[in-house]
């Protein structure tokens, strides 16, 4: 039986969930153009939206087991794959 990861339960998820837009606006400086690189950010949103139902869900059965599965829809870089 699937059992879903629950991410929004771990202490690094928890953390970023509170300061990650406050960091980001404290990394960011206008006046010397110096942001995150797009990649940094694309992998803590990521991660962010790993697991969450809300970002994109598909069921998949296994005819030969009788399983149910579900699965995100969304890059997860916890995982270092895109799952589909």
């Amino acid at each position: 039986m699937y059992s879903r990861r629950q991410p929004e339960k771990t202490a690094l998820y928890q953390v970023l969930q509170r300061h990650l837009l406050t960091f980001e606006e404290q990394w960011t400086d206008a006046q010397s153009g110096r942001t995150l690189p797009k990649f940094v950010r694309q992998e803590l949103h990521g991660f962010m939206a790993c697991g969450i139902l809300a970002y994109g869900f598909a069921q998949t059965v296994s005819t030969g087991e009788r399983e149910t599965r579900g699965v995100n829809r969304v890059d997860c870089p916890s995982l270092g794959r895109r799952r589909v």
